[in-house]
Parts: C-alpha cells; structure tokens; sequence
C-alpha cells in the first residue's frame, strides 16, 4: 500500500472511531491503537504535508457532542500529556509545563489504564466558584 492509501485508511478508521467515542460512547478501538494510529497518521503528515486534508483527526480536536450537552470555554486551558508513553517523553512534558510556567509550577501526573480489558477514561473537571460558592461544575467526560 502507498503512503496515499495509508494516510486515505488512517483518516477514516480515526474518524470512524472517534464518531463512536465522542458521539455513541461506543469506541471501536483501545485509546492506544487510536494513539498509535494517530501518531503513525501525524508522521506520514509530516513527511507529505501536501495531502493534509480538512477532515484529518489531526486537524481538529473530538466531534461532536453527545446529544443533550453543552458547550464551555475553560478559562484556563486543561494541558494534556498528549498521548505519552515513556519516561522520556512525560519528562519532556515536564519541561515545558516549566517553560510556560515558571519553575514553582505545581501539578499531578496519573497514569491512565487501557488496555482491550480495563478502560479508564482520563476525566478533567473544572470547578467554578464565585464569592465561595460553586457556581458551575465543566466535565469532559459524559456517562
């Protein structure tokens, strides 16, 4: 198969999958084969940029939203360890976290279990309060 094809399959087996995980709650694959894929697709982008297409997942962020859910702009942008697996790699994250954020930057680091038999979703949750009292709680993650 030719990087053509290649990049034409990843397109549509990541946009596939993310339809049924961000829209259904049925992923039709673990998060690391997506990230594998992803990443593998992100490659071939880098080294043949003229066949980037509007529609590629690495042109945009999830889908659409689960019927019934709304919208919400953090004020704070939630950082993300983008799809790291090794230790250089969270490291690196680290580095750049301090370079955005000073040195006394304080932060926790999870690891996320998936696997084809354990799946835990990453869940990120912002608190809004006003004059001590919650006014709004923002998750990205729907039941």
């Amino acid at each position: 198969m030719d990087y053509q094809e290649e990049m034409k399959r990843l397109r549509e087996e990541l946009n596939e999958n993310a339809y049924r995980y961000y829209v259904l709650d049925e992923p039709s694959m673990s998060d690391y084969d997506y990230d594998m894929k992803n990443r593998r697709l992100q490659q071939l982008e880098r080294e043949h940029p003229e066949e980037i297409t509007p529609n590629s997942p690495s042109q945009r962020v999830g889908d659409k939203l689960k019927a019934g859910f709304a919208t919400y702009r953090h004020e704070v942008p939630l950082e993300s360890l983008q799809d790291v697996f090794s230790a250089a790699e969270v490291e690196d994250f680290c580095r750049r976290m301090e370079d955005a954020l000073g040195a006394d930057v304080e932060y926790s680091l999870e690891p996320k279990v998936d696997d084809r038999y354990i799946i835990v979703n990453s869940i990120l949750i912002s608190l809004i309060f006003s004059y001590k009292q919650l006014k709004l709680t923002v998750s990205n993650y729907c039941l």
